[in-house]
């Protein structure tokens, strides 16, 4: 069965491996692509990692994670 890469970017399973790719990567739109796929995961593990990048991140990259984490706390409500 195949499945688009988004939907199998969405897989909690992967969190940790979207972690290390966010800290491997220097591309803004890797790591801009990486914060919305762990925003709309939503776990605990994503936000984690998404708070971690903030302090760190600047310009598109940065927006990307804000918008990332409210919908986090989006999906705490």
């Amino acid at each position: 069965m195949w499945l688009a890469p988004w939907v199998i970017s969405l897989n909690p399973v992967y969190v940790a491996e979207l972690i290390l790719a966010f800290k491997e990567n220097s591309d803004e739109r890797v790591r801009c692509m990486i914060a919305w796929a762990l925003g709309r995961i939503g776990n605990k593990e994503a936000m984690d990692g998404l708070e971690q990048f903030s302090r760190d991140s600047k310009d598109n990259v940065k927006e990307e994670i804000k918008q990332a984490m409210v919908l986090v706390e989006k999906k705490k409500v």
